[in-house]
């Protein structure tokens, strides 16, 4: 099976320390949905596909301690919904979104959430959902969501949609290879 490099990056602080100290037995992959609201991609551990200097800016806008953390994961197909590069995947979501039970699903999860411009709880949601059906009809498990993302670093261009990285989101600490993290980078007031 193939092994990918993700990058998670995070401002230095007791989270990262307890990273640092205990690798993947620290990720809390199931937060209770009363308490946070969902990422865009649902609940999980985002990380950046082969980009640590992606993870780097985004943590940088957060704080100017910065640390990025690398890893190594294997996406078993079977267990990893792409909506990056299978055609398949992301004709299912779409489908399913037409369901008349989805519609009012997704009418319900509106008055909960809402995609703004740069946080998208209410996608998150939806693909939390989507993930738990084809658990349920399929008896599919989802280890791992992969999509293109346009996260805002650097310069600022209001609604730009155009991606500059690939997010994967973990969602199963069986993915990942690594029981403790490497650092990539750390600022310098951050060591």
């Amino acid at each position: 099976m193939k092994v990918y490099t993700v990058y998670h990056g995070t401002q230095y602080g007791s989270s990262a320390k307890k990273l640092l100290d205990m690798g993947k037995a620290a990720i809390e992959f199931h937060p209770n949905p009363a308490r946070k609201i969902p990422g865009n991609l649902g609940y999980g551990f985002y990380t950046f596909l082969h980009d640590g200097e992606m993870a780097e800016a985004f943590a940088s806008k957060f704080g100017d301690k910065p640390i990025v953390f690398e890893l190594s994961v294997v996406l078993p197909p079977e267990h990893t919904l792409s909506f990056d590069i299978s055609e398949e995947d992301r004709q299912d979501y779409q489908k399913w979104l037409q369901l008349p039970n989805v519609r009012r699903e997704v009418e319900r999860q509106k008055r909960k959430y809402r995609n703004a411009s740069r946080q998208k709880s209410l996608d998150g949601a939806l693909v939390e959902a989507f993930c738990q059906m084809l658990k349920d009809t399929r008896s599919a498990d989802v280890y791992a969501v992969r999509s293109t993302t346009t996260t805002a670093v650097g310069i600022d261009i209001p609604g730009s949609a155009i991606p500059n990285g690939v997010e994967v989101l973990i969602k199963d600490a069986s993915i990942i290879i690594d029981e403790h993290f490497r650092v990539y980078h750390s600022s310098d007031s951050a060591r």
